[in-house]
C-alpha cells in the first residue's frame, strides 16, 4: 500500500486538526489586536480596521458638565434632533453661556394624533403639553433623513399620541465593541481588496471611495474615505411648503425656529449630490427661498470648514468629531441674537393683537 493512502496515527491525525486551528487561533489574535476595538460606525458597518480609518489626530475634549438634557419645562432651548444632536455636544456650548437645552428626538414624535390637521398642529400640542416656556427651538436633521421626516402625516397614523419625552442618553463614554473571529477574517479580506487599488468598493452598508483626503482626515489610509451607503440613496427634497407650514404653527407659540439641516458626509466632502441615485435637491437653496423660514446654511458652511479643519467629520464615522460639534455649537449661539429679536417682535405683535381683540369686545359691549 502506498503511504499516502496509508491510515493515519492518533498522533498524526490529532495534530492535522490540530494545527491549523492553532495557525488560524494565532493570525485571529493577531490581527484582533492589531485591528484594535471598533470605535466608528462606519468601520463597524464596513468590516474594516480601526487601524487603517481610525482618526489619528486628537479632538477637542466636551465637559460632561455641559453634556446635560435640563427638563422640558425648565428648558431655554428645545431641541428636536437626532443622532447629531443625543450626545449633546454640538448643546455644550449653548450650556456653557448659560442656556440650558432640552433635547428629544425625532422617532418619539412619530405616534399622531388622527385630530390633529397637521403634523405642525400635532408638534404644537405637544410642546404646549409639556410645558415648555423657553425662548428658542432648534429643528436638526440629518440631511438623508430631512423629507422623510417633512412627510408625516397626522391622517396617517393610527397610534396614540406620546408624551414629548427627553433623549435617554448617558455622557459616559460607551465600551468599544470587542472583534470576533469572523468579524477580523471578514476585515482582513476587505483590508486585501483595498491593497488593488479601487476607485471605490461598497463593503456592507459603507462604501469607500478613493480621495486626495489627507489634507482632509488624519486616519492610516487617508487615500480613502468613509462612508454611510445611505448618503447616496437619498430621495429629492420635496417638502419645502411642509417646512413653512411647520414653522409658521411653532411661531404660534412665540418663539422664532431655527431649521438645522446637517449635510451627510458625503456632501461635505464629495460635494452636492455626487453619485445620489435619486435627482438631487439642495435642501438648504430651497429653504433660503421661504422668507420666513429661518435656516442656517450649513450644506455651505460645514463644507468649507471640513477642507480647512481635519476630522470634521470623524473619518471612521458618519457623524461630527467633538471640533466639529463645537463649531456647530458655535454656529448657532451667533445666531441666537437674531432669533432673540425675532421673537421679540412676535411677542409684541401677539401683545398688539389681543390688545386690539380687547379694544374691539369692549366696543361691542357699549
Amino acid at each position: 500500500m502506498h503511504r499516502l493512502f496509508a491510515p493515519l496515527s492518533p498522533r498524526k491525525f490529532s495534530l492535522i486538526l490540530v494545527i491549523p486551528m492553532i495557525v488560524l487561533a494565532l493570525v485571529g489574535s493577531i490581527a484582533g489586536y492589531v485591528f484594535k476595538p471598533l470605535q466608528g460606525d462606519l468601520t463597524r458597518l464596513a468590516q474594516l480596521p480601526e487601524s487603517d480609518f481610525g482618526p489619528q489626530q486628537a479632538q477637542p475634549s466636551i465637559s460632561n458638565k455641559w453634556q446635560v438634557n435640563t427638563p422640558i419645562a425648565q428648558a431655554d432651548m428645545l431641541i428636536i434632533g437626532d443622532s447629531f444632536s443625543m450626545g449633546h455636544e454640538w448643546q455644550s456650548r449653548i450650556q456653557e453661556r448659560g442656556i440650558k437645552t432640552a433635547t428629544v428626538h425625532w422617532d418619539s414624535l412619530r405616534s399622531c394624533d388622527r385630530r390633529n390637521a397637521s403634523y405642525g398642529d400635532f408638534l404644537v400640542r405637544l410642546i404646549r403639553e409639556s410645558g415648555f416656556k423657553g425662548r428658542y427651538i432648534m429643528l436638526e436633521s440629518v440631511e438623508r433623513e430631512f423629507e422623510q421626516r417633512m412627510q408625516l402625516r397626522c391622517d396617517r397614523v393610527t397610534a396614540t399620541p406620546a408624551n414629548l419625552s427627553l433623549s435617554g442618553y448617558s455622557a459616559a463614554a460607551s465600551k468599544p465593541e470587542i472583534l470576533g473571529w469572523g468579524w477580523v477574517y471578514k476585515a482582513l479580506w476587505h483590508k486585501l481588496v483595498l491593497q488593488r487599488k479601487p476607485q471605490e468598493k461598497t463593503f456592507g452598508g459603507a462604501k469607500v471611495v478613493a480621495m486626495a483626503g489627507c489634507n482632509l482626515f488624519s486616519n492610516l489610509r487617508c487615500d480613502y474615505g468613509l462612508f454611510y451607503k445611505n448618503d447616496f440613496r437619498k430621495p429629492s427634497f420635496t417638502s419645502a411648503q411642509q417646512v413653512a407650514a411647520i414653522d409658521a404653527r411653532l411661531r404660534e407659540l412665540n418663539v422664532q425656529p431655527l431649521w438645522l439641516i446637517i449635510p451627510d458626509k458625503s456632501t461635505a466632502y464629495l460635494g452636492y449630490g455626487v453619485n445620489n441615485e435619486q435627482p438631487y435637491v439642495n435642501i438648504w437653496q430651497t429653504l433660503a427661498q421661504q422668507t420666513t423660514v429661518k435656516s442656517l446654511d450649513l450644506g455651505e458652511l460645514l463644507r468649507q470648514q471640513s477642507h480647512q479643519q481635519r476630522d470634521l467629520y470623524l473619518p471612521n464615522n458618519t457623524h461630527l468629531g467633538n471640533a466639529g460639534y463645537l463649531y456647530l455649537g458655535d454656529l448657532v449661539l451667533q445666531v441666537l441674537p437674531s432669533l432673540t429679536r425675532t421673537g421679540s417682535k412676535s411677542r409684541e405683535l401677539e401683545r398688539d393683537k389681543a390688545k386690539t381683540a380687547e379694544e374691539a369686545e369692549f366696543t361691542s359691549g357699549k
